[in-house]
């Protein structure tokens, strides 16, 4: 596969980084839609499993595309990810984690 989804080629990036790691995992907070210009698209074709967040509604129906994971429409702000990470069975480490945060401010 050598199609990249992020608009900044964070995908690639952290692809090359990993060396085409498969059966990783990845938590991609502020994921807007789940395919155009999105950070962790990319990573199912290796068999990844990813918890997305996004707040904004209307990307709600872009994520049925995906194969694996969870998308949760919810304010990143508000989510209990050890919560969310124990019922996904996710790993102590991830692989990636994808920040898209200029909507608020980072305390």
């Amino acid at each position: 596969m050598n199609q990249f989804y992020s608009d900044a080629k964070q995908d690639q990036f952290v692809a090359n980084i990993l060396n085409f790691k498969r059966n990783g995992y990845c938590v991609d907070i502020g994921s807007c839609h789940s395919i155009i210009s999105n950070n962790t698209y990319y990573f199912q074709e290796f068999d990844w499993t990813s918890i997305s967040v996004e707040i904004e509604i209307s990307y709600n129906q872009s994520y049925s595309t995906r194969k694996s994971g969870v998308h949760l429409n919810q304010n990143a702000l508000e989510v209990n990810y050890k919560e969310v990470f124990g019922e996904y069975e996710f790993p102590q480490s991830i692989d990636y984690l994808s920040l898209d945060v200029d909507t608020f401010t980072v305390v």
